[in-house]
């Protein structure tokens, strides 16, 4: 009974998360974090650094924010440790504080939260009868916190190590690598 209450919550939280901006120029709250998918929270804390010019790596967040038209990707974005910006000083505490609030929010999801988020995928694409790019991209995600495919069926061939841990029992090779961000590859 208390999964239901929590899968309930999380998709009611989901629904009203979708219509809310994945950008806040003001220090985000608890309750904008809320029901937001790791996907949202993952656009969320991201936008902050697209903002500077930031180029990706991960193709699903590089083809988000090339789609947007005030994205200009700037490869020498980053340099000396800090950012090359015009940005409003004042801003860039308040991104920066949105960004360190969003990452903890997201270390802080226990393993119950993120199983009932991955059932609430399950259903919906159990319902729809196949995975909109957006559930694709949640069960990725899902996957590298859970541990394993987080998806029903046969899990993709082309999972990240983090993605499909036992990956990591054999030789990894470049292209294993392509898709994964320098925080992704601290992680491994």
């Amino acid at each position: 009974m208390r999964i239901l209450l929590l899968v309930a919550t999380l998709v009611s939280g989901l629904c009203a998360a979708e219509t809310s901006p994945l950008y806040s120029p003001k220090p985000l709250t608890d309750a904008e974090l809320s029901g937001r998918s790791l996907r949202e929270l993952t656009l969320m804390r991201n936008w902050v650094y697209a903002k500077r010019g930031n180029e990706f790596r991960r193709t699903w967040l590089k083809n988000f924010f090339t789609a947007q038209k005030w994205y200009q990707p700037d490869q020498g974005g980053f340099l000396g440790g800090e950012w090359r910006t015009n940005l409003d000083p004042d801003e860039i505490v308040v991104d920066d504080g949105n960004a360190e609030r969003i990452a903890a929010w997201e270390s802080n999801l226990t393993g119950e939260q993120l199983v009932a988020m991955r059932d609430a995928v399950r259903a919906r694409v159990k319902a729809a009868k196949s995975a909109s790019p957006e559930d694709a991209i949640e069960l990725r995600l899902l996957s590298v916190r859970l541990g394993g495919w987080a998806g029903e069926g046969p899990a993709p061939k082309d999972l990240s190590p983090l993605e499909e841990p036992s990956k990591l029992d054999q030789l990894i090779t470049l292209k294993d690598l392509d898709d994964l961000s320098p925080r992704d590859l601290k992680l491994l």
